[in-house]
């Protein structure tokens, strides 16, 4: 199907609450992750109104500060286009890489190995238990 992402990207975010409300949304290969300023400017149902029109999103779940939006790998990055483009709301910037003045690579402590491995496992099963909630 050939949707306008333009009018689909602005209802979206109409339902985020405004791009006020919005702080920052970046994109993966299936999601878009938008941060909001407050959670209760966030239209939920509304999502789904749009998805009944367009067949996006798929689905959604908050994640602390972030809202999940399930959109589909084949429209991801139209959509996540014209968010950027037509709606002015700015993307998130990367992370910059900061020069080290060895060429020599830095090499993190086993502690700080472990406590981001722990941390990783923890938001991992956190995500799943609320993929599982979303599907029941």
């Amino acid at each position: 199907m050939n949707f306008d992402y333009q009018i689909i990207a602005a209802k979206v975010v109409e339902a985020l609450g405004g791009k006020e409300n919005i702080s920052s949304f970046h994109c993966c290969a299936t999601r878009i992750k938008v941060r909001y300023r407050d959670i209760n400017c966030v239209n939920s149902p509304k999502f789904d109104e749009i998805q009944r029109d367009y067949g996006i999103p798929k689905g959604s779940f908050f994640s602390n500060e972030y809202l999940n939006l399930i959109i589909g790998a084949h429209v991801v990055d139209s959509l996540y286009q014209a968010m950027v483009k037509n709606v002015g709301v700015l993307p998130a910037e990367p992370n910059p890489v900061k020069p080290t003045d060895s060429d020599e690579p830095i090499k993190p402590d086993s502690d700080e190995i472990d406590k981001k491995n722990e941390e990783v496992a923890r938001l991992t099963l956190k995500y799943l238990q609320e993929l599982v909630e979303l599907f029941n």
